[in-house]
């Protein structure tokens, strides 16, 4: 595997994801794109987008939360599911059922 070079364009797209995904929620869809238009394999896609994701999707969690837009309930029910999702998560992996075909061929 090359070495990872970042662009300016590069970092264009991570500004434009950012607004985007700030503005609307849609996370990602900028750089899903930009992978797809770079032409990298399935697994370097996979470690930009995973990451990026978790890391969007944590702050806007302390965000609402900061806010006051999540009810101090909800916190609680998030923590007695999180042993189950991460069982699960860690047992089915997209790769399970996402072959190298129909990963390229998902939308977003």
């Amino acid at each position: 595997m090359a070495p990872f070079r970042l662009t300016g364009a590069d970092g264009i797209v991570g500004t434009l994801n950012g607004m985007l995904g700030g503005a609307t929620g849609f996370a990602g869809i900028v750089l899903t794109i930009w992978c797809t238009l770079r032409g990298w394999p399935p697994p370097e896609q996979r470690a930009v987008f995973q990451p990026v994701g978790v890391f969007v999707f944590l702050l806007t969690a302390l965000f609402l939360g900061g806010t006051g837009t999540i009810a101090p309930g909800t916190g609680s029910l998030f923590l007695i599911g999180l042993p189950a999702m991460a069982l699960v998560s860690n047992d089915l992996s997209l790769e399970t059922f996402c072959t190298d075909f129909s990963f390229m061929r998902a939308p977003g």
